[in-house]
């Protein structure tokens, strides 16, 4: 029953452990955006997976929890995902996991900072036209500590 992907199960075990949230709350805790969260949170409500309801405190931003069938399919498919991490933690010393853990890391942060772009302003060429790339409004965020195994993100596996 591997009906959904990889990203559509890590929001279910997300919401598997609340009562009901927001999109953006649901993007914060993935750290990706609320387009990208949006997008899974529609494929999983076409499947019966998740419901979308009322919030009392946001008119436009529904809340989303997870529907029995959501919860029966996460149910079914926890021994295999349980599998998979024992495999893993079988085969893999600590080291090569806190050595993918950072590479893993370095990656996510190229990927939410613009792939390297620096920080001064650099000449991005677009076919013909030429035009200056901004550096980000935000302030990167800071590089988090060492952090134990369990932080391992096992949901781009």
């Amino acid at each position: 029953m591997r009906d959904l992907g990889i990203a559509e199960h890590a929001v279910l075990e997300i919401l598997a452990g609340t009562t009901a949230l927001t999109v953006p709350q649901i993007a914060r805790e993935r750290s990706t955006s609320r387009q990208n969260i949006q997008l899974l949170i529609d494929r999983l409500a076409s499947r019966g997976r998740v419901a979308i309801i009322q919030n009392p405190a946001h008119r436009r931003s529904g809340l989303v929890q997870l529907t029995d069938l959501g919860r029966a399919w996460l149910s079914e498919t926890q021994p295999n995902h349980q599998r998979l991490l024992s495999e893993i933690a079988a085969g893999t010393s600590e080291s090569e996991l806190h050595t993918a853990l950072s590479v893993l890391r370095k990656v996510h942060h190229l990927l939410l900072n613009g792939a390297g772009i620096s920080a001064s302003a650099e000449k991005v060429t677009l076919g013909r036209r030429s035009r200056t790339a901004k550096a980000p409004a935000q302030k990167q965020r800071s590089e988090q500590t060492e952090s134990s195994l369990e932080e391992l993100p096992v949901s781009l596996l």
